[in-house]
């Protein structure tokens, strides 16, 4: 890891997103991703899960401003996909709330593990295999 990502990782556990972004640059935004999955992973679902059975530990009102935040993203999405993509194709797709639900719940935990367990492979030096 470079010195100006050992900085911005430092910046951004104290809080500071604005000067991890100056300090990285704007495409170097890539070294704090596997931090955001490490956070999703190891904290995000662990304090629903305990949120959900009465435990808010970790999981407070401010990380359930979240989930409308991230439902409105991938709407207005979705929206501008139907608009520009879609329809000059003549392609409709029928509305499915489940499905959008659960991509938005489900995909993000799958994907992050993936991740961590590629990064983990990386940083041992094991092999990867591509099926």
């Amino acid at each position: 890891m470079t010195t100006n990502a050992r900085l911005a990782a430092v910046a951004l556990m104290l809080g500071n997103l604005v000067t991890a972004m100056a300090i990285i640059g704007p495409a170097g935004v890539d070294y704090l991703v596997p931090l955001l999955d490490v956070g999703y992973v190891f904290f995000w679902i662990p304090g629903v899960i305990l949120a959900a059975f009465g435990y808010p530990l970790i999981f407070s009102w401010w990380s359930m401003l979240l989930l409308p935040i991230t439902v409105l993203i991938y709407g207005l999405l979705r929206r501008w996909q139907e608009q520009h993509v879609l329809r000059p194709f003549r392609i409709s797709l029928p509305a499915d709330r489940r499905g959008f639900f659960g991509y938005l719940l489900g995909y993000q935990a799958l994907a992050s593990t993936a991740s961590l367990r590629g990064y983990w492979q990386y940083v041992i030096g094991a092999g990867r295999r591509w099926k």
